[in-house]
């Protein structure tokens, strides 16, 4: 067992301090085992929050508390409404260090990823850096070829490991968890990321919609790498486990994702021809691969979701 003062030292002979904020609803085992890869850091955040969404609020909060009983970490514990958006402002709002972390509450980080992190806003000057993520190292099943095709032909969505994330003029992304250098990204996602405190207040995550929320964390990292530099290591690594309570209705996760991206397309990009004339290519291309895949897994669920996202009118 580490001795406390060895764990402030841990703490105090770096410069920044940071804070892991943990989002989450009706999953305490989730957030204890998150939480607990946290603590096993080499080097400990100065805060953890927990925002909950749950209806059941006793329980995280109490084992939360032991778990941290005799370590020098300051905890806060939140309960608000469902909204991923507006749960994870409100961690970034509540923190008081220089950086924070996201982790989602499947997450299980590497012992070394946070001092890995720092080390990055460590060694430039404050406020240079917009955010820092690290490596998924969680097996990835690879799709088909066709499907990887029509995703490049059409500039559809598309997953490149090992090669930085960028956006395409469709307003779809190369998304990319894993890299092999140092590298500077347009875009990362929200499932372990961190950023610079005062950089994030200054956009914050889009609070249009409410509940489970798909997209904003492109919509966000794309508006903050506009002005700061967000870097994607591969030192710092850690794990995304499955988890049994993702969606599981095809025609409402698809019509959620897509409608949601033609809001946050709209809000990026909506002004630019060769954007729009680009995202009716793709659109074309999404309605082309539901189609062939409906036909192979006589499920059409997806392309209905497509074409009712496309039916369904934006908010203002």
């Amino acid at each position: 067992m580490i001795n406390k003062n060895d764990m402030n030292k841990k703490i105090n002979h770096r410069n920044l301090t940071s804070s892991v904020i943990v989002i989450t609803m009706d999953r305490p085992k989730e957030v204890l085992r998150c939480i607990n890869s946290v603590i096993s850091q080499t080097r400990l955040p100065q805060e953890i929050i927990v925002v909950d969404a749950s209806k059941q609020t006793k329980y995280l909060k109490e084992e939360v508390t032991k778990l941290l009983k005799n370590l020098p970490i300051k905890f806060y514990y939140l309960h608000t409404a469902p909204s991923t958006s507006a749960q994870r402002n409100l961690g970034a709002q509540t923190a008081n260090t220089d950086v924070i972390f996201f982790v989602d509450d499947d997450v299980i980080l590497d012992p070394h990823h946070n001092d890995e992190i720092m080390k990055v806003y460590e060694t430039n000057p404050k406020g240079t850096i917009g955010g820092v993520l690290g490596n998924n190292i969680s097996l990835r099943l690879q799709e088909s070829w066709w499907r990887r095709l029509i995703r490049r032909i059409f500039l559809l969505e598309e997953y490149r490991p090992w090669k930085p994330a960028r956006m395409k003029l469709s307003g779809f992304a190369f998304t990319s968890d894993r890299i092999k250098q140092l590298s500077r990204v347009e875009i990362a996602p929200t499932t372990s990321l961190s950023y610079w405190r005062k950089i994030f207040l200054e956009h914050l995550f889009d609070t249009t919609f409410e509940g489970y929320i798909l997209g904003e964390d492109q919509d966000l990292s794309w508006r903050i790498s506009r002005k700061y530099p967000i870097y994607h290591i591969p030192s710092a690594v850690y794990s995304h486990l499955p988890s049994s309570r993702r969606p599981k209705d095809s025609f409402q996760i698809t019509k959620r994702w897509f409608y949601m991206h033609r809001y946050f397309f709209k809000k990026n990009f909506g002004k630019s021809v060769i954007h729009r004339l680009a995202r009716i290519w793709a659109i074309i291309g999404y309605l082309l691969f539901f189609t062939i895949d409906g036909l192979r897994r006589k499920d059409f669920k997806p392309l209905k979701g497509l074409l009712s996202a496309l039916r369904e009118p934006l908010p203002y």
